[in-house]
Order: structure tokens, then C-alpha cells, then sequence
């Protein structure tokens, strides 16, 4: 399993919002998830709790949207 993270970033507010999760299966299948969360980290561990571990693939987390602050 290969987990792609960002570069830091400055620590500040949460990106509270929509989150899409990506898995890249090396036998060419591609699964996408939208998730609400603060983080692409917590989007991605969402993601491997609904469905377990990936063990033949790449997963990434992207931005979607921002929702109101809580």
C-alpha cells in the first residue's frame, strides 16, 4: 500500500469540507469516494476503515469543496 501525502503546509484553520479519495489499482481499476472531513489524512483513513486495506494501489485525497466553519 503507497500513501501519497502532501508537502507541510503552515498549521491554521482545518479544511473542513468535501474530500474526494482516489485508489489507483495497479490492475488499472480507479475508486472514488467523497468523504466530509478536516484533513486529507482523516478522508483517507475513513476511506480504509469502510473498505480495509489497499494492498495492490495508490491512495490519494483531494480538496473538493469547503463547507461552512464549525
Amino acid at each position: 500500500m503507497r500513501i501519497h501525502t502532501c508537502p507541510p503546509q503552515v498549521i491554521g484553520k482545518c479544511k473542513y469540507g468535501i474530500w474526494q479519495v482516489r485508489v489507483d489499482y495497479f490492475d488499472g481499476r480507479s475508486v472514488f469516494q467523497n468523504y466530509f472531513a478536516f484533513s486529507s489524512s482523516e478522508a483517507m483513513r475513513r476511506y480504509l476503515q469502510e473498505n480495509g486495506t489497499v494492498k495492490q494501489g495508490i491512495i490519494t485525497a483531494k480538496f473538493i469543496k469547503k463547507t461552512i466553519d464549525k
